[in-house]
Formats: C-alpha cells, sequence, structure tokens
C-alpha cells in the first residue's frame, strides 16, 4: 500500500533485507556531549498513499491456496504461541464460520465480518482464543484472530506493522497492524477489520503506510512487538535513558484522495557513547 517514488538514505546508514522483503536500516552515532541533542534523518522519501480495492472472483477455491506450502509460503501458514489455530475454542469457531463454505471469497468475507464484530478494546498481545472468548481486543488481537482462523485452513497470513491511520494530524505517529492473506493471481490482499469499510476482505479505506510484513508478531532485530526504533542488543541497557521518536510528517498534498508524506526521523535527548547502533526495520 506504500508507493515510493522519490527516496534518500544517509550515507552512514547500512541497508539490509530480510527474506520477507523488509528493509532494515542500521546507523552509528557518534559520541556527543551530555546534554546535547540530535534529529537524524535515517530515511526520507515521497510517498502517495491509496484506497485499496481488490474484486475477489467469487469461484477461487480454497484448495488453490491449501498447496502454497510448497512455493515459500511455509512461514506463513505455521502455528505459534499467538495463534493457538487448533485449540477447541478456535476449531469451533472456525467450524461455525466456514461449515457450508465452499470458495475463498466466501471463506474470507465471513472471516472479516467475524472479525470486525469483536469490540476493540487496548490488548496486551493475547492469543486468539482468549480473543475470542472475551470477545475483545486491540488490533494485534483481531490480526490474531484472523490469522489464527485462516491458516488453520490453509490461507497464508501475515502480519503487516503500520502507522495508525489518521486523517487529523500533521504528523503521524505509530502503531497499528491488521493481516495481509495470499490469493493466488492476486498477491497480498489486505484483511482490515477496524477501519472502514471493515467487514469487506480486500478493501481499505484507510491508506496506510506499511513497514513491515512479518510471519510471526516479531522482527528478528526488534524486541517486542510494538518497537521500530531500538538499539542494539550490545545496547539495551541504555534503553531507559534515551528516547526514540519516529513519525511521518504530511508535506504535501497531491490530487483528491492522495497525499503526499514525508518520514521518518529519529530524535535523542541523550548522548551515545560510540558505536552505538540504531536499528529501524
Amino acid at each position: 500500500m506504500e508507493n515510493t517514488w522519490e527516496f534518500y538514505f544517509p550515507a552512514e546508514t547500512r541497508s539490509e533485507i530480510d527474506s520477507g522483503g523488509n528493509r532494515s536500516l542500521s546507523l552509528t552515532i557518534q559520541t556527543m556531549k551530555a546534554g546535547d541533542t540530535k534529529d537524524i534523518t535515517v530515511y526520507r522519501a515521497l510517498l502517495t498513499r491509496y484506497k485499496i480495492q481488490w474484486n475477489l472472483d467469487p469461484k477461487l477455491s480454497i484448495a488453490l491456496n491449501q498447496s502454497q506450502s510448497k512455493k515459500g509460503f511455509k512461514s506463513y501458514l505455521q502455528d505459534d504461541w499467538f495463534l493457538k489455530m487448533n485449540s477447541p475454542l478456535v476449531l469451533e469457531k472456525r467450524n461455525a464460520l466456514f461449515q457450508e463454505s465452499f470458495n475463498l471469497k466466501d471463506v474470507l468475507t465471513k472471516t472479516q465480518e467475524y472479525v470486525a464484530s469483536i469490540p476493540y478494546k487496548s490488548g496486551s498481545f493475547e492469543p486468539a482464543p482468549q480473543v475470542i472468548e472475551k470477545n475483545n481486543g486491540g488490533c494485534t488481537e483481531h490480526s490474531y484472530v484472523t490469522m489464527a482462523l485462516l491458516r488453520g485452513i490453509g490461507i497464508p497470513s501475515r502480519l503487516v506493522w503500520n502507522y495508525l491511520p489518521t486523517e487529523s494530524s500533521k504528523e503521524i505517529t505509530f502503531n497499528h497492524k491488521f493481516v495481509e492473506v495470499w490469493v493466488e493471481g492476486l498477491g497480498w490482499i489486505p484483511m482490515e477489520p477496524l477501519a472502514p469499510p471493515k467487514s469487506k476482505p480486500g478493501v481499505t479505506h484507510a491508506r496506510h503506510v506499511i513497514f513491515a510484513g512479518l510471519s510471526n508478531p516479531t522482527h528478528p532485530k526488534i524486541a517486542g512487538g510494538d518497537r521500530l526504533v531500538q538499539l542494539s542488543k550490545e545496547s539495551l541497557s541504555l534503553a531507559k535513558k534515551i528516547k526514540f521518536k519516529l513519525v511521518i510528517a504530511k508535506v504535501d498534498e497531491g490530487k483528491e484522495g492522495e497525499e503526499k508524506e514525508e518520514g521518518a526521523i529519529i530524535k535523542t535527548n541523550r548522548s551515545l557513547t560510540k558505536g552505538e547502533d540504531l536499528l529501524v526495520p
């Protein structure tokens, strides 16, 4: 959901791309005096955001996706602690939703309608069975339920990590998550239950900017599921002494329905010792 037409990486950054296509930037900050502040542009780009709408063919078969595990989709079909996709509660919900479903569009629509009906309440990264039982959760919990239902019948799904959609702020801060599923012939399509139109798979009007697509809630270079910026492992003990700010700033308006944006910036209010690294996926 992100088109990058112009981008810039400072010469001092080191860039790596993982197997999921996520880019991480590593930056070493030279020694600073106590009390000094410094603004560092780690990545700068002009972005155009779009509303997304896929037209799903109702004849698409679920079996079409069940074979994807042989084509590099294994990590997007595996079970994990946050899914527990074969637990009694998940199995019961899956059977209730899909017992009369015969094509992929039907399965995705019923999943989206159910997950969108779960009331929003800030959660604490609880696994799918617990979310189904208590019937509430945040964007992360909604995503876990979606993935548990779909991976359990062989539909590849991944967690996408992006900024919290908003139209009113000049600066957009993180954090939000939803799910993308793989549809043969279309690629990865959004399953966004918390932004309009909510109940339609493959459609979102929120104009997200996605920063990572993940097979599980964490990135190997990042500790925790809600952080896009952190110190290197060797310097984690300094985390409480340093403040980070990662934002996307709206800088221009393009055609109707489009917006130009620019980002992102890291700010620190404490001196760093020589050799400390910042990692930004």
